[in-house]
């Protein structure tokens, strides 16, 4: 079974407050699970936290230079705008 976590826990895992952890549970957002264990009490399971901090990875991607399109960017005059 997962290790539960409090709040305090979690926070300090994630380098952020309690507070935000609260708000993120009231507007649910930004989709990290959460565990009532008792009517005022919450807990995070160990196994959510890690896949939250790896759903949020991002990998550094080369400038490009400037006027140089990604590939499949669509701009503001894009085919699919003019048909609007």
């Amino acid at each position: 079974m997962d290790t539960l976590l409090t709040p305090a826990q979690t926070a300090q895992i994630l380098g952020i407050q309690t507070g935000t952890l609260q708000r993120w549970r009231n507007k649910r957002k930004p989709g990290l699970p959460w565990v009532r264990v008792g009517h005022n009490s919450v807990r995070y399971r160990s196994s959510d936290i890690e896949t939250f901090i790896r759903s949020r990875v991002t990998r550094a991607e080369p400038k490009q230079k400037r006027g140089v399109k990604k590939e499949g960017h669509k701009g503001a005059n894009s085919d699919e705008r003019k048909a609007k």
